[in-house]
């Protein structure tokens, strides 16, 4: 039988994309040998690259299927002599990179190397594909998306409670444009239920702007997927992804989303979304936010688009074809 084996970043990484291949090596554990591990190690120093690299080393598959599914670039490094796959979701480790010798450390460690080293490459987004390829060009890159909705997320009926609706933002951290989100809501009879930690300068504008709210973090699966149910309409106003998961897993839902349009979450929204231009344009955004809220046909429009857009990212699709890449 077949081995794959998945190593994935520290826990105290956060869960985002372990649970983004969550569904997909769910649907793989029905047909073949899985085996998951997330690295001991978090950051960038030299000690905790090596450790992480021999970790993998000591883990893998030498007749199967190694795949490193995200951040941890460097664990390829764990897997020459083996069949490999990397996954990479953006070029953040380049684009945060303080200076210049960092970021010449991060190109080698964490872009050249691994691309080259990697029997298979797989950037998640074409938008992702033409940045990484700013960097380093190989023949073994290419696209593909792991990402699938969990088979938990259907379509769940829900009523929305045009009075007082609770709106669902995922995500504080900066390029999640949690403020736009919080400056357009200001005035608005709402809920805001925002999740992920807020910081404190966050608070600190949500209760100057008198924005009714509420935060959760550190969620099960089961209360996210609670969260999503008693969402009115979800919001991801985000500057910049590697993807998107909160869109499609909406959409799953039956909730109308507001995103923006840019590469990559138009592409994970679909035809006929609802789209910000400008997501730090707070009128634009107030404007959308509004009809959606008032137009029930326009609400309709949107969450119908939506759950036939998502078709595409279900598990037995993904699977089938990540089984034919290999």
């Amino acid at each position: 039988m077949m081995e794959f084996v998945f190593f994935h970043r520290a826990t105290c990484c956060g869960h985002s994309i372990t649970r983004s291949f969550a569904p997909l090596i769910a649907e793989l554990k029905k047909r073949y040998l899985v085996r998951e591990y997330n690295v001991p190690y978090a950051g960038a120093h030299p000690l905790n690259i090596l450790r992480n690299i021999l970790f993998v080393r000591k883990h893998r598959s030498k007749t199967g299927v190694n795949h490193v599914t995200g951040d941890i670039h460097y664990c390829i490094l764990g897997l020459m002599g083996v069949q490999s796959i990397l996954t990479v979701h953006d070029d953040y480790a380049i684009i945060k990179a303080p200076n210049v010798w960092n970021r010449i450390y991060k190109w080698i460690f964490w872009i050249y190397l691994p691309i080259k080293l990697a029997d298979r490459t797989d950037c998640i987004t074409e938008e992702t594909y033409r940045k990484v390829r700013r960097y380093v060009h190989s023949r073994k890159m290419g696209v593909f998306t792991p990402h699938a909705v969990d088979v938990g997320y259907h379509f769940f009926p829900h009523q929305l409670d045009k009075s007082c609706p609770r709106i669902l933002q995922i995500g504080t951290d900066p390029q999640k444009n949690l403020e736009s989100t919080i400056r357009m809501l200001a005035g608005q009879k709402c809920h805001l239920r925002v999740v992920r930690e807020m910081t404190p300068a966050q608070h600190k504008l949500a209760r100057a702007l008198n924005v009714n709210y509420s935060n959760v973090y550190n969620l099960t699966d089961e209360e996210m997927l609670q969260e999503y149910e008693k969402a009115d309409i979800v919001v991801f106003p985000s500057i910049y992804e590697g993807f998107g998961m909160p869109i499609m897993e909406a959409q799953a839902i039956g909730r109308a989303v507001i995103t923006t349009r840019r590469a990559p979450m138009d592409w994970v929204a679909g035809k006929d979304a609802a789209l910000l231009d400008n997501p730090l344009d707070i009128q634009e955004y107030r404007t959308l936010f509004e009809r959606l809220v008032r137009d029930d046909n326009y609400r309709a429009q949107v969450i119908v688009a939506g759950l036939e857009n998502v078709k595409r990212f279900r598990p037995e699709m993904v699977v089938e074809r990540y089984i034919s890449r290999i």
